[in-house]
């Protein structure tokens, strides 16, 4: 079996995700889509969002939406997510408000039924960090929501989720809370790039400016 993960620009790597199985990977701003076929592909997040003038989107945006056309499986989180709604000719917005931390996703009647999504119960705490949403796509399905936007949809064999499952217990030990991921990626930011410094600090402060913090992961 063929798997591809998907990264993006300061979006991290797969996490738990590269635990479970053997991946490919696919820096999308680096180089040009991998020749061939994939059995499945993961797709996460960045310091980015649709609309965003980035020169290698367009050519991830053609590449998935074949991938989607033939049913290849796939699932988005955060950017990733965006990735597949734009893909399939949904709108990407701003959210009403961002929503950085941990925060209650509620899954719809179809997502109680869903064979993925169903698994995580019908209330669950997520990791967020975006201030940009999804519209559902054509064909798609709202399988979870929060209080701000929605929270996953499927298409076929593609799944989107604004939320980020990726954390390990390592990661998360000494406190799941917003104020110790934000500290995190704050102390992270310092050895990146300077548009993710300040992207980070926009985040922190949570005020306007931190709407243009994107679907990261």
């Amino acid at each position: 079996m063929r798997l591809l993960h998907v990264e993006h620009p300061d979006g991290g790597g797969p996490g738990v995700f590269g635990d479970v199985a053997r991946f490919e990977n696919w820096k999308a701003w680096e180089s040009k889509p991998p020749d061939g076929d994939f059995d499945a592909l993961v797709l996460y997040g960045a310091a980015t969002n649709i609309g965003d003038p980035e020169p290698w989107l367009d050519a991830e945006l053609e590449w998935v939406r074949a991938r989607l056309e033939v049913g290849v499986p796939m699932l988005g989180l955060c950017f990733g997510a965006q990735v597949i709604a734009a893909a399939l000719g949904g709108p990407v917005v701003r959210a009403a408000t961002p929503e950085i931390g941990w925060h209650p996703v509620t899954l719809t009647d179809a997502g109680r039924a869903d064979p993925v999504l169903s698994a995580m119960g019908d209330e669950f705490p997520a990791c967020q960090w975006h201030s940009y949403t999804f519209g559902i796509p054509p064909g798609g399905e709202l399988l979870a929501a929060s209080d701000v936007c929605a929270q996953a949809f499927r298409v076929g064999n593609a799944w989107a989720c604004s939320s980020t499952r990726r954390s390990t217990a390592r990661r998360t030990s000494g406190g799941s809370t917003a104020t110790t991921r934000i500290r995190t990626r704050s102390r992270r930011a310092s050895t990146r790039s300077p548009r993710t410094l300040r992207w980070t600090r926009r985040c922190r402060r949570g005020t306007s400016a931190g709407a243009r913090c994107s679907g990261r992961s």
